[in-house]
């Protein structure tokens, strides 16, 4: 069993990329067809949220000066990770 001392002390990155053989027939669908997708999980920590996420900006007196959306980059105002 692995501990951190084999690792330097250090939590390791691990790397995956998962397949599947896709069953394809001739009235195969959309999913099946599929081939590949990619999503990037350290690109912040709720990059998999399925309901928008805001990040407020205050000054130092606790006023609110914004609310930026941490998830939501797109045209159709939905979560990134509903639009993948």
């Amino acid at each position: 069993m692995n501990t951190l001392n084999d690792f330097n002390n250090t939590i390791p990155n691990f790397s995956f990329e998962v397949l599947r053989k896709a069953n394809i027939t001739i009235d195969a669908s959309v999913e099946d067809l599929v081939k590949s997708m990619v999503m990037i999980p350290g690109s912040g920590e709720y990059v998999y949220d399925t309901i928008i996420q805001h990040k407020i900006i205050s000054n130092c007196y606790n006023m609110v000066i914004a609310k930026k959306t941490i998830n939501s980059h797109n045209y159709y105002n939905i979560p990134n990770a509903i639009l993948a």
